[in-house]
């Protein structure tokens, strides 16, 4: 028992010195790295430090807005140089140190990063891109993929994306923040021509606040205080933005007019905070885990990043916390009361295995409900947030209205094929299924002629090697859920390089069932995705703009008359699903 007290004692003397090891200011300051000049990009920040809500908190936090012998910042960061820091969700997820950070809220829900270009250079479209000298970031990489432009084709070079260099027509093409619009207020903003990765599909975190795993493991409590004196701190700059804007002229002088300010914090808060329609600060796995794969497709990241640790969760901090200061007590105790304990252990062992097994599939049941309201309330609302983009930019652009309109109208789509997607889920769920004889080859013409009119200029040849007069006894509506959504997909994600796409429609009949084949030479999908591909909202590819639902639909529906479907796919090859289903009448 002396030895275990010992052991104990021992154990949280470690954690006191590890704690005080910590590389913060002589008097007990955390630093914030803030990584820019002091602008309403950073107000919350400096909200929380002016108006004292981090030392109501209990934290003295000093704000560094910009360190020029830093080059790496996130990395900085991870070894405790600074104790906080402030990165998109792509900065963070491609630098080296993932591992040893820890990302704690996305204020900005959509990212500030965008591509401008000179309208004079001819860029109307991405494709116009191709042999022209940009300086762009990963983001923007997927953005053009996204796109179905080759990164090949243009002359890349991740520097040099000073605004001048875009005058001077060093660059055809920048990255650039939408925030930053001092550089165009003296110019004519009808000159320049602005492409948003949002646009094309590419929903990526903008500013994050993160930490390093060990600022957390060693001050969880102070990890905790600095979120929320930083969440408040946003609060009221969202609330009041002419105060925070005066007070980062008067206190901070970044050389940037009154106006200037009031127009970034305009498009900070409705374009990319967007607390109409997100919570502030929300991060949703799904957003992380299909940034996450366009990284990885792009060979940005060798390994994709174990989220369940990058991510914070306040709940396993808070336990964490407890578990420590209770371990001293329940050493002492353990002794006295483990005979007690194991007693009662092995008399409800029989009790507990009877309520597990009860609330098992009422676990599933909540479980999957809880991931089915999250995910349609972000996919609901992403193509929400798209649209109220583009109106704020044609707003202060009028050059954009046309554009704006064909992206909104895009959204609009989106949105009606999300609803569609989740009726045919719940009818599925809910209907009996009335079986019919149909014609299998007339079902399919009436599929492709469908989808070929509703994409304009598709370039894909459908193949049906079915024969004519070949029926099957099932419920119609049911097929053709199953045969619209495969098809649908193989369309969607064509190999867009190759001019020879193709979707191929075949059957084999056996005793007693008809084997539907559907092949193409599409994209493919990764080995590594292959066993969650029927899952709920998962998505293989990271440029999808669809609902995440349409496989998982097509395994429910076909379990639901009693087939099963299986698929097998390759990379830059083709993806084949084959649907095995009963038949009773075949003619």
């Amino acid at each position: 028992m002396k030895k275990r007290i010992f052991w104990i004692c021992l154990f949280f003397c470690f954690e006191s010195f590890i704690a005080c090891a910590q590389p913060t200011e002589p008097d007990g300051t955390v630093t914030l790295y803030l990584g820019w000049t002091p602008q309403f990009q950073f107000a919350g920040y400096i909200a929380a430090k002016e108006l004292g809500y981090y030392e109501d908190a209990g934290i003295k936090v000093k704000l560094v807005t910009i360190d020029s012998a830093i080059v790496d910042d996130v990395s900085e960061v991870a070894k405790g140089t600074y104790q906080y820091g402030v990165a998109t969700s792509a900065m963070l997820l491609a630098n080296p140190d993932v591992y040893d950070v820890v990302t704690l809220a996305a204020i900005f829900q959509q990212s500030p990063v965008s591509l401008i270009t000179l309208k004079s250079s001819g860029i109307r479209t991405l494709s116009d891109l191709r042999n022209k000298r940009v300086a762009i970031g990963n983001e923007l990489k997927a953005m053009i993929v996204s796109a179905g432009v080759p990164l090949n084709s243009l002359q890349i070079d991740g520097k040099g994306t000073a605004f001048s260099n875009l005058l001077n027509h060093q660059y055809d093409a920048i990255s650039y923040y939408i925030t930053d619009k001092e550089f165009l207020l003296g110019n004519d903003s009808l000159n320049y021509r602005i492409f948003r990765p949002i646009e094309y599909g590419i929903s990526f975190y903008g500013e994050c606040l993160y930490t390093s795993k060990a600022e957390l493991d060693t001050h969880p409590d102070r990890v905790e205080k600095m979120l929320k004196a930083t969440m408040r701190g946003w609060h009221y700059a969202i609330d009041h933005p002419d105060s925070v804007v005066q007070m980062i002229i008067d206190r901070y002088q970044p050389g940037i007019a009154y106006s200037a300010l009031m127009d970034e914090a305009s498009t900070t808060i409705n374009s990319l905070i967007i607390p109409s329609l997100f919570d502030l600060g929300d991060m949703q796995l799904s957003k992380w885990q299909a940034t996450n794969d366009a990284l990885y497709r792009l060979g940005v990241i060798k390994n994709e990043v174990d989220l369940g640790s990058f991510l914070y969760n306040r709940r396993s901090v808070e336990e964490g916390r407890l578990l420590k200061r209770m371990m001293t007590i329940v050493g002492i105790a353990t002794g006295i009361v483990g005979v007690v304990l194991l007693l009662l252990l092995f008399y409800n062992r029989s009790l507990k295995k009877a309520v597990e097994l009860r609330t098992k599939k009422l676990e599933e049941a909540n479980l999957e409900m809880d991931q089915f309201v999250y995910s349609v309330s972000h996919d609901i609302r992403s193509p929400l947030s798209s649209i109220q983009g583009m109106v704020n930019l044609m707003r202060m652009d009028e050059g954009q209205v046309e554009q704006g309109l064909v992206l909104i109208e895009q959204s609009v789509r989106r949105l009606d094929g999300f609803t569609k997607d989740i009726l045919d889920y719940s009818k599925n769920a809910r209907a009996d299924v009335h079986p019919e004889n149909v014609n299998i080859k007339n079902l399919i013409d009436e599929i492709t002629s469908e989808v070929q009119f509703s994409e304009s200029n598709l370039a894909m040849q459908f193949i049906v090697e079915v024969e004519e007069n070949l029926s099957i006894f099932i419920d119609r509506w049911r097929l053709t859920v199953i045969l619209r959504n495969i098809i649908s997909n193989a369309v969607k994600y064509r190999d867009r390089e190759k001019t020879d796409s193709f979707v191929r429609i075949s059957t084999e009949q056996k005793p007693g069932q008809i084997v539907l084949i559907i092949r193409d030479n599409g994209i493919g999908i990764g080995e590594q995705h292959l066993e969650h591909l029927f899952d709920m909202f998962y998505r293989a590819n990271s440029s999808s703009n669809g609902s995440g639902l349409g496989l998982h639909i097509v395994k429910e529906t076909v379990h639901s008359i009693d087939g099963h479907v299986q698929v097998e796919s390759e990379e830059d090859v083709g993806t084949s699903l084959t649907v095995t289903l009963p038949s009773h009448t075949v003619a």
